[in-house]
């Protein structure tokens, strides 16, 4: 008995996997798609990275600057305190009389370059200016806060 060899029918993608090309082009396929992937998470991680990084710069800067001024605030506070309680400007303003304010406004002088400050005054309890450094006779007695209303 004679078999028959008949006609095979072979499917078309048994037809291209066997081609000389399709499985160098397939693997060069797979490596691009993985390189894609991996190239897109390393993007992803290295934005990530360096946004955490600014952030956290950005937060240390801030807290440094806070600090700073913290730190100038209670210097500005104990030089105004210690100035507040020298004899010179507690005089002066006892017999407010022209040397007398002179005394206190060489006071603000000293303050105002010790804190390198372009000025510098002295108000009583109501808020009217009794000494200015430098000097400004047309602001004396007159409140040195503004209020404005609508």
């Amino acid at each position: 008995m004679t078999r028959s060899r008949g006609v095979r029918v072979s499917s078309p993608l048994h037809a291209w996997v066997r081609h000389p090309v399709a499985v160098p082009l397939g693997a060069a396929l797979l490596a691009v798609a993985l390189l894609c992937g991996v190239g897109w998470v390393a993007v992803h991680e290295a934005s990530t990275t360096v946004q955490r990084d600014a952030q956290t710069r950005v937060q240390s800067n801030r807290d440094a600057a806070v600090r700073a001024l913290v730190r100038e605030m209670d210097d500005f506070k104990r030089t105004v305190a210690t100035s507040s309680v020298n004899k010179v400007v507690i005089e002066g303003l006892r017999a407010p009389t022209p040397e007398g304010l002179g005394l206190v406004e060489d006071q603000l002088s000293a303050l105002a370059r010790s804190q390198n400050s372009p000025a510098a005054f002295l108000s009583d309890a109501v808020g009217r200016n009794v000494a200015i450094y430098p000097v400004q006779p047309e602001l004396m007695g007159k409140a040195s806060i503004v209020y404005y209303s609508a």
